[in-house]
Parts: C-alpha cells; sequence; structure tokens
C-alpha cells in the first residue's frame, strides 16, 4: 500500500483514539455537535408557526428530560469518586 494511501487511512482512526482518550469531554462534543445537527435541520427546514411552535415545545422538553439525566449521572460520578476502591 503506498505510503500516501497509508496516512490517508490512518487519520480516522488517529482521531477516534484522541476521540476515546477524551473521556466524558468526547461525550459532551458529540452531543452538542448532535444537538447542533439539529437545530441547523431544523432552520433549513420549511415550517408552518403551529409546526415550528410544537416542534420548539418537544425541544425544550428534551433539554429538560437532559438536563435532569446530567444531575443523575452527576450525583452517581460524585459518590463513586467519594467511595473506597476495592481492595484485592
Amino acid at each position: 500500500m503506498p505510503a500516501n494511501l497509508l496516512k490517508i487511512a490512518a487519520a480516522p482512526v488517529r482521531a477516534l483514539v484522541w476521540l476515546g482518550g477524551q473521556g466524558t469531554r468526547a461525550i459532551a462534543a458529540l452531543v452538542v455537535f448532535g444537538i447542533a445537527g439539529g437545530v441547523w435541520a431544523l432552520l433549513r427546514t420549511p415550517l408552518d408557526a403551529n409546526e415550528a411552535l410544537e416542534m420548539n415545545r418537544e425541544f425544550q422538553s428534551y433539554l429538560t428530560h437532559y438536563g435532569g439525566t446530567q444531575k443523575v449521572a452527576q450525583e452517581i460520578l460524585e459518590r463513586l469518586a467519594a467511595s473506597e476502591p476495592k481492595k484485592a
């Protein structure tokens, strides 16, 4: 395989390795990009006023539930961080 082709093929692997090393930052980035993609799709979609209002309500509900899920996850992680590790 030519060297240039190997470099091109290795780029996505390097990106995934870097992303995997970022931990929760990677998850947050993926969520942000996912939300941004959804918002971009909404901006490009021609909707009448009632449809747009209903979609906005559904999106606000999603954000509320997502925030609640983050609080639960934070509490779990805080309890895990404060606990003593098991001795083998």
